[in-house]
């Protein structure tokens, strides 16, 4: 695991981009890879037509395989061809193998090498022989070409800024932002986004003339002429008619493997343990592919709703790891929230972002690399919202007078309990989504903000300058590209693309490298997912019974208490902490003067949030958390609004 940045310029732009410009991004990448650091630079003088052209490769190294000698950027045997990479590609053993068939002379033992190689049999179509995550960068000297891409699920990150002299690119915003001629200024179709769904999704960011390349994706510059490419989707195929038991019997298979491949390093592997069935089957797979005994690592909190040690230390006990646990206080977590955007970039709403950063720092203890069990809700139709989906349909049928008045009627006299997923919680959310379409359904109860909300959130002149953003038009364009047409999978493809791309795998890529990490996610090895979205999707969601298939695949590995324990999900107790140790915080920073001065949003409406939240009249744990972590990366950035 590692930080990648660099540029690629041409013609007169090319003399403000010198050596230590990239040294200076290159540091900003500091806590991604602390072991190491590398850089390329070279000017091409103009040739012919060619104009003279600068390409720059800085690259920040977490050793974790070969140790000493896998520094990078890499280059080919005659160093016209140069990679770098962040992340892990977990077949580059049997890449290397037919590799050195064909002739070619590796100079390391590190995984990344293999790149180069197979960029030179099979030019830009080598990222589909790659079976791992990662975000990498290959320049090809001779044609002056510069191929960015990005790993199938969006496992790694990578942002760029392009223009007609070239393109620079990073692992982390903040790198781009040390460049001498960038000003960060506000993105308000990212902002847009961000209030709707608590992150900012792909391409978009926060700042504006800044992207993400989407996952899956590959850019290229070939001279002057740029072409973003997708470059994998899941197949068309399916759903096959499999058997119940040739399906467990394929899924414990499949995953077994999966975990095998990510257990390969020259540094300890653990496992991030939570109790739940993702997890748990992670750590029993990886418990029978290892030699020794497999350290986990788990947290738990005083609030009971959101505690999930006991199922942790029960399957740890079942499984014979080492098990490593840690109780967070209150304290603890709220000592990070200040802290947050020195690791975060972008406005972020997922407070389980706390902690899973508390986790890493008390993992990195011990070891380098864990395994995690994130992708697996994703895959297997593991959140309350699929059932949720489910119920709506039903609900839907019942007579107008019921669905409109009543319901609504009875659920908004319930009392705010402000617990972890609580009924009264689970039961507002649902009626603020059942009137809506399933696209705009999922995001209401997932997200922050409504487009009503929003539309009486922001200013005036916040409003002009969002013009035709459309948040909703470009999900339901993503759910025209599902492999099938049943609402279901559509809202499993929707959020594999979005909620696990932009927010899962943003949290826990950001909070374990915030303390020199790496986090490997078997459930989202591509031949894994193909198979799995290969099944009838009642294996996944049977009547209201989430993730069946996977559970069936557990029994025989994991106590049943884990297999069939309610979800908790990876809380954290914000609202209650709004009534109390954090009231000053809303009060500093949502204050009315605050708001206004700032011209993005309208006072009256955010003082109606906190208004109603302290009085308890309403649980807007989501909206204000969500106006809090904005607020707090404006101070941070203060980019031009």
């Amino acid at each position: 695991m590692c930080g990648i940045c660099g540029f690629c310029f041409s013609g007169d732009f090319a003399n403000k981009a010198g050596r230590e410009t990239l040294v200076r991004m290159t540091e900003m990448l500091s806590r991604r890879g602390p072991d190491g650091s590398g850089v390329f630079h070279h000017v091409y003088p103009g040739e012919g037509s060619k104009p003279p052209a600068v390409v720059g490769l800085g690259h920040r190294r977490l050793a974790i395989i070969d140790l000493i000698t896998g520094d990078q950027p890499i280059a080919n045997e005659d160093e016209t061809v140069f990679v770098m990479a962040n992340g892990e590609i977990y077949n580059f053993r049997e890449l290397r193998n037919a590799l050195e068939n064909s002739g070619h002379v590796f100079r390391t033992k590190t995984d990344i090498e293999v790149i180069v190689h197979l960029y030179e049999e099979k030019g830009l179509d080598f990222v589909n022989d790659l079976n791992g995550m990662f975000a990498l960068a290959l320049w090809d000297g001779k044609r002056r070409r510069l191929a960015l891409a990005r790993d199938r699920f969006g496992i790694k990150p990578l942002h760029f800024i392009k223009s007609e002299n070239g393109i620079a690119f990073a692992s982390e915003i903040k790198s781009l932002l040390s460049l001498p001629w960038v000003e960060p200024e506000l993105n308000y179709a990212g902002l847009d986004r961000y209030l709707a769904l608590e992150y900012v999704p792909a391409p978009h960011t926060m700042f504006r003339g800044i992207e993400k390349l989407p996952a899956s994706h590959m850019l290229v510059r070939d001279g002057s002429e740029v072409k973003e490419k997708r470059y994998w989707s899941l197949p068309r195929r399916g759903p096959e008619e499999i058997g119940e038991s040739t399906a467990v019997d394929e899924i414990r298979s499949r995953l077994r493997e999966a975990v095998s491949r990510r257990l390969v390093a020259d540094v300890p592997v653990g496992v991030f343990l939570s109790g739940g069935v993702d997890s748990s089957l992670v750590a029993a797979f990886a418990s029978g592919e290892s030699d020794g005994v497999i350290p986990t690592f788990s947290i738990g909190f005083r609030d009971r709703s959101f505690d999930e040690s006991d199922y942790a230390r029960l399957a740890a006990q079942a499984l014979g790891t080492e098990h490593n646990d840690k109780l967070c206080t209150p304290d603890d977590m709220r000592a990070i929230i200040p802290h947050l955007y020195d690791f975060l970039d972008e406005p972020f709403a997922d407070a389980s972002v706390i902690p899973t950063a508390l986790l890493s720092a008390f993992a990195r203890n011990k070891v380098k690399v864990v395994l995690g069990g994130d992708g697996g809700d994703e895959l297997f139709a593991g959140y309350p919202t699929y059932q949720a989906h489910r119920l709506a349909a039903l609900a839907k049928r019942l007579p107008g007078v019921v669905k409109e008045r009543l319901l609504p009627a009875i659920v908004k006299r319930l009392p705010t309990s402000l617990s972890n997923i609580s009924f009264d919680f689970k039961l507002k959310r649902f009626m603020r989504g059942l009137p809506l379409e399933p696209v705009e359904r999922n995001v209401a109860w997932l997200g922050a903000f409504t487009a009503p909300e929003r539309k009486n959130l922001l200013t005036g002149t916040s409003l002009d300058l969002l013009g035709d953003s459309d948040p909703m038009r470009e999900l339901e364009a993503l759910t025209d590209e599902c492999p099938h047409d049943d609402d279901l999978a559509r809202m499993l493809y929707l959020d594999l693309r979005t909620y696990l791309a932009d927010d899962i795998l943003v949290k826990v890529d950001r909070a374990s490298m915030a303390h020199s990490l790496e986090v490997r996610t078997p459930f989202l090895d591509h031949e894994f997912v193909e198979y799995v979205w290969s099944l009838p999707l009642a294996y996944r969601l049977s009547g209201l019974t989430t993730k069946y298939i996977l559970k069936e695949a557990a029994r025989g590995f994991l106590p049943n208490e884990i297999i069939d324990r309610p979800k908790k999900g990876f809380g954290v107790p914000v609202g209650r902490w709004f009534l109390s140790e954090m009231r000053h915080m809303l009060e500093e920073y949502l204050s009315p003067d605050r708001i206004q001065s700032e011209g993005i949003f309208e006072a009256r409406a955010v003082s109606r949030y906190v208004d109603d939240h302290l009085a308890r009249r309403r649980d807007c744990r989501k909206e204000l958390w969500t106006l809090l972590n904005f607020e707090m990366w404006l101070e941070k950035y203060r980019p031009r609004v």
